[in-house]
């Protein structure tokens, strides 16, 4: 909740974020809240900056367009 609260009031400028080769499905815990649009091109828009291996998991670094 507070990360969707961050977006909402554009008060973030990067997120970080990890992906791994697993399949969670629905059980999943999500890493952001409810953000409550209603159509995409309202979305905040980010620009991915970097991406490398760690571990066995991927980090992506997206900084805010």
């Amino acid at each position: 909740m507070i990360a969707a609260s961050l977006v909402q009031a554009k008060l973030d400028d990067r997120f970080v974020g990890f992906t791994a080769g697993l399949t969670l499905g629905a059980d999943g815990t999500p890493g952001i809240g409810a953000l409550g649009l209603d159509r995409l091109s309202v979305a905040s828009r980010f620009k991915l900056v970097e991406s490398q291996p760690v571990g066995g998991d991927i980090m992506h670094v997206w900084e805010r367009s």
